[in-house]
């Protein structure tokens, strides 16, 4: 497609906005279809409101390696009624008149014409030949753009006019915070993301690694398993590439020689707040992850004396890591200083 002339909504949208299409009643469903760059979060987006919205099974369709015969089934002759019948995979398509499933027709844009062509019945009616969707079960595709790349074949005119859809964007905000409660992101890598926005996402279509959502999470997980410094090295470049690599790498190492964490606490009201922003990035999320019912206060005590976007920063990452924290008397101070945020 030349042109996006759709709404552009973040994942935390994109969970309103699906969950409400869902909800339509049965006999008025409709395909939702969502755009985006690779490793943005669609696919994770699509499953957590499926389990939101209480579906039993997302069947994970990957359009591109499928021929048309997986979808519309193989003919038999059916030698007793004298007519031929489909068989089909029912691990693809649900055969229960009752089941709650999601179809997931992911990268729909890579597939054959041919089967772009069959899922017009499909997305429009819920049809394939003589098979017929059961009424509680709802269909989303996703794909790619053109501009990003990919294996993206032009989606037909009348597929897309059966079709509701949006653009999705994965912001740093949206990002960290998915990765800081749900994600279980290491945090030298969101203070990074925090600190340099334009690393979240970085497309470089010459260049075999690049930064995504997905590849940062691919990295926290590797470099949990503690690797030494040459594998270490080997696998922020293997995950985002040796250019964003090697500046995560010199953040990493602003992580590892913070000031002490614990005279900071200790010390809330004297402690140095007169750092360079990488250092205060790094130190933020550091301070949050101390953060407890016991040391809330002088943490509390720290960050009111910090600006307004670090001040938020420390203590709604506290916040979101732990709930408990809300019932003290620490955050019913700073809180009136972040209602803008709290409220």
């Amino acid at each position: 497609m030349s042109e996006m002339n759709v709404s552009t909504l973040s994942p935390k949208q994109t969970v309103d906005w699906l969950l409400g299409i869902f909800k339509l009643p049965d006999n008025k469903r409709m395909t939702a279809g969502i755009w985006g760059r690779a490793g943005e979060g669609k696919s994770d987006t699509v499953f957590q409101v499926a389990k939101l919205g209480g579906f039993e099974k997302v069947a994970d369709i990957r359009v591109a390696v499928y021929d048309p015969s997986d979808l519309k089934g193989i003919p038999t002759v059916d030698d007793e009624k004298k007519f031929v019948k489909w068989l089909r995979d029912g691990q693809l398509l649900p055969t229960d008149p009752n089941a709650k499933w999601v179809l997931f027709l992911d990268e729909i844009t890579s597939g054959s014409p041919l089967v772009m062509a069959m899922c017009y019945q499909l997305c429009l009616d819920g049809k394939l030949a003589d098979y017929v969707l059961p009424s509680k079960c709802r269909i989303v595709w996703a794909s790619n753009r053109k501009s990003d790349r990919g294996v993206v074949n032009q989606m037909p005119a009348p597929l897309r006019n059966r079709s509701v859809h949006i653009n999705f964007e994965n912001t740093v905000a949206d990002w960290t915070d998915w990765a800081l409660t749900k994600g279980k992101v290491r945090g030298d890598i969101i203070g990074y993301i925090r600190y340099k926005h334009d690393s979240l996402h970085h497309f470089e279509n010459e260049m075999t690694a690049f930064p995504t959502p997905r590849t940062w999470t691919m990295l926290s997980t590797l470099l949990d398993t503690a690797p030494n410094k040459q594998i270490e090295m080997a696998y922020i470049n293997g995950c985002v590439g040796k250019g964003h690599g090697s500046e995560f790498n010199g953040f990493q190492r602003i992580c590892n020689n913070l000031p002490d964490l614990d005279a900071i606490i200790a010390n809330p009201s004297t402690s140095n707040v007169d750092l360079k922003p990488d250092v205060m990035y790094a130190l933020v999320g550091s301070l949050a992850r101390k953060a407890d019912d016991q040391n809330f206060d002088n943490i509390v005590t720290y960050a009111m004396r910090l600006n307004k976007e670090f001040q938020t920063l420390l203590c709604m990452d506290a916040i979101k890591l732990k709930p408990e924290l809300k019932k003290t008397k620490a955050w019913t101070k700073v809180a009136v200083n972040i209602q803008d945020v709290v409220f």
